[in-house]
Parts: structure tokens; C-alpha cells; sequence
């Protein structure tokens, strides 16, 4: 047995245990991910832990505010674990980048994958899974739910949009590709996602159970591609999507839940053999037509390593229960259930050693730096690396090439001119903390190029009587940026707004997200982003003040 020692600087050794030692418990809790309620580690959480042998955590925005208090927390898990003898946790996070980011203060945000495609330069892929991998390791994650690898064809797509690279499949390779092997050298194990493709959909799976019609020649080139290319570059994790695909499995049949997409198509025909997760069972995609322990058990028959048994404890808990009694009953094979845990066990050696595997080189000299280990890792805890200077200069430039024309040439603001800035005070996001402020970001930025700038509130969709006042004001201004966020259309309030404005000479429409919602507009732009970085690169880029 090989032992290493127990990350988050604890004294004790972990042993890494033998799959065909474990109990079905043990088994059932490695292929388990969590969430846990609060925000710190509850003797609650801890108990649970215990009891059922959890492998793994992944934290929402409801569990962490800052970079320190998510470390706090990630300790205490880790902490709580090792009391209980138990291996590490795999702690994950959606932290993708842009507005797809958990904890959302204190860190550096680049822009949205799809700004990054927009640039065509698989370096700006590799630099911002850099600083997102340094600072989600520096909080205590070591898995990233990143990149997305669906190729998003479909512009009226509602749960992809610009957190896709792009619309080329090609190009969704290409910089999936730089961006895994970069994520996977900081020490933190990628996740590729949605297996095998969720761009192309109209539906969202968390609301309902999409399907894909197309025929197999097109999936092979379109939709499969970047997830090939992912692979040949060492992605060590893929998250499967809710999504049927007839072609592949015409009994209509969920890719999570398909033994001929996850084993006979992933496994066997493209030769994966990374960690395997499913998205969250609790979606309604799943959740509405199958129940989640059900469910549960049909993932790890399809192929499934580990399954993400969302919500409450005690609906986790029944998930549990449900995978070990299936393996203790021979429901699941034992040796199907002990090949998942051999894939989650590896992993965690990986990545929580305070040593890089062969062939994830680390820089030469790192270790001498502050902030990293002797693998040229980022100590967990350490969270003075997240939104750094350095961080911080490497996300400005990402986020000013970012900055596009929809249609024609970028427009130009001149010094000196009055402009009205229309948009979002926050932006709202269902089941989401959301701490961005766009309309004032903007406005202090414009002002700190030289234009004299002022702002007023739509809010996410303005009623036709405040859209009236705002189109009266804005006659006083020589120009007038009319904002949208990453919606995959313009809300009918902000269209209602900008239609009114056709006459002003000055009127530029600018997304915040994707170029989708104002495309076919003269005068729009997309920043493909809307924190504060990406509203200083738009500033930036209208005024061509120190713009390259």
C-alpha cells in the first residue's frame, strides 16, 4: 500500500487503501459527491462524513463568501476526514471563469470561455486556467469543474452560452485542450463538460431532459471532437450530461444514465480511462423522470465513477444506501464498483500529494517562489495568490482582447463626451449569491479614461414606464451604451429600450455575455464578460486609452 502525506498540512500519513479491502460502504461513500449546508464544517457535517465514508464535497455559492472563509472551510472538511480515518476529500468547484464562478469576491475574474475562443489563442486558454487553477487550489479545491468542452452551435442555448469557447469545434479543442494541460500542472484535476455534448440543446437540462437529434457522422464531428482532443491532452475528468442522444442510444436513454455512451462509446471506442462523474442528479433532466437513488445505481451500471448526490443530507444519504446495498446485493458488480474507486483513488494520490505525477513538470525553480510547495504548487490556504498582481495584470489582458465588435468596427468614444451608461445596478441570478455591479463598474472606469460618464438602473428587464424616462434622459448625452447580460437574448424590456433609442446617433448596444443578444444590431459590442475586469477592458477598448 502506498501512503503520502495528508494535504492541508496535516502531520498524519493517509494510506491509500485497496479497493477489494473495502466494504460496500466504503466503496458506495468513494463514489459519492456532497453538498454540505453553512458555512464551516458542523460537528453535523463531520458526523455525516464519517458515517457514510464520503469521497467527496463540492461547495456552492451558499457555502463560501471569500477566498479566506473558503479556505477555513475546505480545511475543516479535510480536517473532519482525516479524524474519521478516512482518505482525503476530492473538494470541488464550479469556478469557471467570467459570471460561471462560485465565490465571486476576492478573486480574479478573466472572461468568459467564449472571450477567450473569441481571441483564437490557445496561450489565453492556458493563462486563465492557470490563475483559475492557483487560486481555487490556494482556497483548498483540488477539482475543477472546468473547462467546458460543448461546442455551442446553438445560439439560443440557455444553459451553455459564452461559457463554451465557441462555436467551432476545432477551436473548442484547441483551447480545451491548452487550458486542461495548464489547469493539471497547477496540481488541480479538470473536468471537461458535458459528456458528450451539451451545446446544441434548446432545453436545460437542470429544468428538463434535452435531446439531441443528429445523426452519428455529425456527432463525431461537431459535438464528440473537442472531447478527443481534451483527452489526447491528459484530461483526468469528465462530467457526463443529461442529455439523450439517440444516435448512440436509441432507447432514449440519458447519456448519464447509458451504459452505450459512458462505457461502450467512452470507455471502450475512445479509450478514456479519467474520472468519471455525472452532473448533478437532482436536475430535473433526471431527477423528474428517473428519482435520484434509482438513478444513482443506472450511472454506475452505465460506466459512471462517481455520482453527485445533490441537495439535503438525507436525500445524499439515501443515495448511499441505495449504492451500497446495490453492490453488497450484486447489483452492482463488485468489481465494477471497485474499478470507480480505483479511478477516485488515483486521482486523489495525484492530486493531493505535495509532489507533481511524471509528466506534469513543474516550472523550474517554483519552489522557491512564495506561495508553492516544492512541486511549484500553490499551498492550499495560502489565498494571498488569489486576485494578485500578477493575477490581475495576466486577467486585464485576457479580458481587453476579449473585448469584440458584433457588426463592423469597434466604436470609439472620444474624450471629453457626455455618455449614459443604461444597465444592470446587480445582476439577480436564481439560487445564486451574485455580488458583480456592472453599471457602476462601467461608469467609474469610462470616467477613469477621460469621458464624463453617468449611469442609471434598468434592472434586468426595465417595464415600458421606466424604459420611457430612461430613453427622455438620455437626450442630453452624446452617446448612449445600452447593456445586456449573458441572457441568449435581449430581455423584451432592454429590447424595448434599445428599439426606442434607434435615433440616437449615439446608441451602442453592448452584451455583457455572449455577442448573441445583439447581433444584428449597427453598433454593438461584446465584452464577454461584466466584473470589474472586463468592465475596464471595455472602457479601455472604446476610449483607446492605453488599449494596444
Amino acid at each position: 500500500m502506498q501512503t503520502t502525506a495528508h494535504p492541508a498540512g496535516f502531520a498524519r500519513e493517509w494510506r491509500v487503501p485497496d479497493p477489494a479491502e473495502m466494504t460496500p460502504e466504503q466503496l458506495a461513500g468513494q463514489m459519492v459527491q456532497i453538498q454540505v449546508p453553512g458555512r464551516a464544517c458542523t460537528p453535523e457535517t463531520a458526523a455525516f462524513l464519517a458515517r457514510y465514508r464520503v469521497g467527496s464535497v463540492i461547495l456552492f455559492s451558499g457555502n463560501v463568501a471569500t477566498p479566506a472563509q473558503a479556505a477555513a472551510f475546505t480545511r475543516g472538511l479535510q480536517e473532519a476526514a482525516a479524524a474519521a480515518g478516512l482518505p482525503p476529500l476530492l473538494l470541488a468547484i464550479d469556478q469557471e471563469g467570467g459570471a460561471a464562478s462560485v465565490v465571486q469576491q476576492g478573486v480574479s475574474h478573466p472572461p468568459f470561455l467564449m472571450g477567450i475562443g473569441a481571441t483564437g489563442d490557445a496561450r489565453s486558454a492556458a493563462a486563465a486556467g492557470r490563475v483559475l487553477a492557483r487560486e481555487v487550489r490556494a482556497m483548498g479545491f483540488h477539482w475543477l469543474f472546468a473547462p467546458v468542452l460543448d461546442v455551442n452551435c446553438n445560439p439560443a442555448n440557455p444553459v451553455i452560452g459564452p461559457r463554451s469557447f465557441g462555436s467551432d469545434p476545432d477551436l473548442v479543442g484547441r483551447m480545451g485542450a491548452a487550458f486542461v494541460r495548464a489547469v493539471q500542472a497547477e496540481g488541480v484535476l479538470a473536468c471537461g463538460k458535458h459528456f458528450p455534448g451539451h451545446g446544441d440543446t434548446s432545453l436545460d437540462s437542470h429544468l428538463d431532459l434535452p435531446s439531441l437529434p443528429h445523426g452519428r457522422e455529425r456527432l463525431e464531428a461537431v459535438e464528440l471532437k473537442p472531447f478527443r482532443m481534451a483527452i489526447e491532452a491528459g484530461l483526468g475528468s469528465l462530467m457526463t450530461a443529461h442529455v439523450v442522444f439517440p444516435a448512440i442510444e436509441p432507447e432514449g436513454v440519458p447519456a448519464t444514465l447509458s451504459r452505450r455512451v459512458l462505457t461502450d462509446l467512452l470507455r471502450d471506442e475512445m479509450g478514456y480511462d479519467g474520472l468519471l462523474i455525472t452532473d448533478s442528479m437532482v436536475m430535473n433532466a433526471i431527477k423528474e423522470h428517473y428519482g435520484t437513488a434509482e438513478a444513482a445505481v443506472r450511472a454506475v451500471l452505465a460506466g459512471a465513477d462517481m455520482v453527485m448526490a445533490l441537495g439535503d443530507l438525507d436525500r445524499a444519504a439515501t443515495t448511499l444506501e441505495a449504492l451500497a446495498a446495490a453492490i453488497a446485493h450484486g447489483t452492482i458488480p463488485r468489481e465494477r464498483a471497485e474499478a470507480s474507486v480505483r479511478r477516485v483513488l488515483a486521482a486523489k494520490d495525484r492530486f493531493l500529494r505535495p509532489r507533481p505525477p511524471a509528466g506534469d513538470a513543474a516550472q523550474p525553480g517554483a519552489g522557491a517562489e512564495p506561495h508553492r510547495n516544492a512541486a511549484g504548487w500553490v499551498q492550499p490556504g495560502d489565498v494571498a495568490v488569489c486576485d494578485s498582481p500578477e493575477h490581475r495584470a495576466v486577467v486585464a489582458d485576457l479580458c481587453l482582447a476579449a473585448v469584440r465588435p458584433v457588426c463592423g468596427e469597434l466604436p470609439r468614444l472620444k474624450p471629453g463626451e457626455r455618455v449614459l451608461v443604461l444597465a444592470p445596478e446587480r445582476v439577480e441570478r436564481p439560487m445564486s449569491l451574485d455580488f458583480s455591479a456592472p453599471l457602476a463598474d462601467l461608469v467609474e472606469a469610462l470616467r477613469s479614461c477621460g469621458v464624463r460618464a453617468d449611469g442609471r438602473d434598468t434592472g434586468m428587464d426595465p417595464d415600458p414606464q421606466r424604459a420611457a424616462a430612461l430613453v427622455r434622459g438620455a437626450a442630453a448625452y452624446d452617446a448612449v451604451l445600452v447593456c445586456c447580460t449573458e441572457k441568449a437574448e435581449l430581455p423584451g424590456g432592454i429590447r424595448m429600450l434599445a428599439d426606442r433609442l434607434a435615433g440616437h446617433p449615439g446608441r451602442i448596444l453592448v452584451s455583457l455575455g455572449s455577442p448573441y443578444p445583439v447581433a444584428g444590431y449597427p453598433v454593438a459590442v461584446c465584452s464577454h464578460g461584466r466584473f470589474r475586469p472586463s468592465c475596464e477592458a471595455l472602457a479601455r477598448a472604446l476610449t483607446g486609452v492605453g488599449a494596444p
